[in-house]
């Protein structure tokens, strides 16, 4: 048996200008029927009267929420520009920065630095600032708001599991595991907590793991990250039947679990049901075209089947993504001959 790595919508509006020394005032329309019930009724104040700061940051906070992030950022803006010394405008315009499709990183540092320059124990903006550094690899900048969070009881697990992050982003996992064992004292019902300790468990491949696991579905009977792990450490054991109703159940809870799904074509493949194996491929590669795992796996059991120039196909295509890829690698030198 071949071993395998497992593993806006568009809106109507009218365009007016407030004095020179302000912001361009964006007015909708209120008949706008594809707008929200919540967004007219906004629309109307902000046309009775175009100056007021609040009505642009309830608009735009609403936008924010039905994850319309593009007409949230316009009216952040304005809500800004109209009022800049307040603080919750400035934090929920930097929140809107990174959930933009560009992830705008420098735009978010500054409203988050203008937040906590307004209001320096504003901790949500803490939190979100740390989590911004951590993102961007800045780790020492980060130490310090984690710090203080941890001494506050609403951002205390979020901060802990911030700095586990941080220490294993940074490659020192006994400094994570020691963090995750601090909060896990004060919240063992910490569900985070517990599925970040059984994966460093996991990792070092320590069979406790598996408790931690089964904790972690306790506190979560829906985790297909759970199920899935559970799945790969019986597959690393060899106990195939286990393994595939774990990610059967990871899949059934979440159809797009790549990896459930691409793991499920691997044990097909081991026990030679190549048709089967070849079908989880396929699903796999229609969320994802460049699973370069898959692809490799797919033509691995097209040539099995005597599909050898699909399978050579596939085997480069693997290779284009992955140059480095040896099991595609491998697969071509295999057919070799055959195909000339």
């Amino acid at each position: 048996m071949k071993r395998w790595i497992t593993l806006a919508w568009g809106l109507s509006f009218l365009w007016a200008c407030q004095s020179s020394k302000g912001p361009d005032i964006r007015i909708l329309s209120e008949t706008d029927s594809t707008l929200s019930p919540e967004i007219r009724a906004l629309c109307k104040k902000i046309a009775d009267d175009p100056t007021v700061a609040e009505y642009y940051y309830l608009r735009g906070n609403t936008f924010y929420y039905e994850e319309n992030y593009r007409e949230a950022l316009i009216d952040l803006q304005a809500s800004v520009s109209l009022n800049p010394e307040q603080p919750l405008y400035h934090f929920r315009l930097a929140e809107t920065y990174l959930q933009s499709d560009s992830a705008q990183y420098p735009q978010a540092a500054f409203h988050l630095s203008e937040a906590l320059r307004l209001k320096p124990d504003y901790a949500e903006a803490q939190y979100q600032q740390a989590r911004l550094w951590v993102a961007r690899q800045e780790y020492d900048k980060a130490a310090a708001p984690i710090k203080n969070l941890k001494n506050n009881p609403d951002f205390r697990d979020r901060a802990f599991l911030l700095e586990a992050l941080s220490f294993r982003e940074q490659k020192d996992t006994a400094k994570s595991e020691a963090v995750l064992d601090a909060l896990l004292r004060l919240s063992p019902q910490n569900y985070d907590a517990n599925m970040q300790k059984a994966l460093i468990l996991l990792n070092r491949h320590d069979p406790l793991c598996m408790e931690w696991l089964d904790k972690s579905l306790s506190l979560d009977e829906l985790s297909d990250e759970a199920l899935y792990h559970k799945g790969l450490w019986n597959q690393w054991n060899g106990q195939y039947a286990d393994a595939m109703v774990l990610y059967e159940n990871a899949n059934r809870i979440n159809p797009g679990h790549l990896y459930a799904r691409y793991n499920r074509a691997v044990i097909e493949s081991l026990f030679e049901n190549y048709l089967k194996s070849e079908e989880h491929c396929n699903q796999v590669l229609d969320m994802d075209a460049n699973f370069s795992l898959a692809l490799a796996l797919r033509g691995y059991c097209r040539e099995k089947l005597g599909y050898k120039k699909a399978a050579q196909s596939d085997y480069q295509a693997a290779l284009k993504l992955d140059p480095s890829l040896s099991i595609a690698q491998e697969g071509l030198e295999n057919l070799g001959e055959s195909l000339r």
